[in-house]
């Protein structure tokens, strides 16, 4: 059964994940044992370049919202819930 994500929690990087923004892409690595490389652009850029340690899952919303024309709004709330959520099950992120 699929969990209800709480935005009032705030997503901190685990450790072992280097990431570097370059223009409008960002390059994610994780040093684990399962060591792997991944590359996001558009707003799943901005998304992880705003996950820093002191903001809730919802001031990140909001702040991209204000960057997003309101007809993609509907979109973009399920895809940052997706993508959270494929961040915490690959433990990229925890959720405080």
């Amino acid at each position: 059964m699929k969990q209800t994500l709480v935005m009032s929690r705030i997503p901190v990087i685990s450790e072992n994940i280097l990431s570097r923004k370059v223009e409008n892409k960002t390059s994610v690595i994780s040093l684990t044992d399962d060591e792997f490389y991944f590359e996001l652009d558009g707003v799943m850029s901005r998304v992880w370049t705003s996950i820093d340690g002191t903001k809730s899952l919802a001031e990140i919303l909001d702040e991209i919202k204000v960057e997003t024309p309101d007809k993609f709004h509907i979109r973009l709330e399920t895809d940052f819930t997706n993508f959270i959520e494929e961040l915490t099950q690959n433990n990229l992120i925890k959720l405080a």
